[in-house]
């Protein structure tokens, strides 16, 4: 099953050497989701962790609010990753959840 892509695309100017060396999929699994209750913010978000893609970019991969509503801590996954428009940092796209 593959739901949230993440947002659309964004502009790749500036941000392309971000995913030069990205060869996804990736496979990892989510250590956080946060609740909006318990952050103050206006929705959820989590992160997955996976030693190939801490390698390439040093830090887990962000899952955005739609893409956590499927998932729970401990979810095995699948993904791409493409950069956050708002940061240029390692967003998963294309996320299909394993277990």
């Amino acid at each position: 099953e593959s739901f949230g892509k993440g947002g659309e695309s964004p502009d790749q100017a500036g941000k392309g050497a971000l995913l030069t060396h990205a060869s996804g999929p990736f496979e990892g699994i989510v250590k956080v989701i946060a609740d909006p209750r318990t952050t103050g913010r206006p929705h959820a978000y989590g992160f997955v962790d996976c030693d190939d893609t801490r390698q390439l970019f040093g830090r887990d991969v962000f899952l955005n609010h739609e893409q956590v509503c499927e998932l729970e801590v401990g979810s095995k996954v699948r993904f791409d990753v493409e950069p956050n428009q708002r940061h240029g940092m390692p967003q998963a796209i294309n996320l299909t959840r394993l277990s």
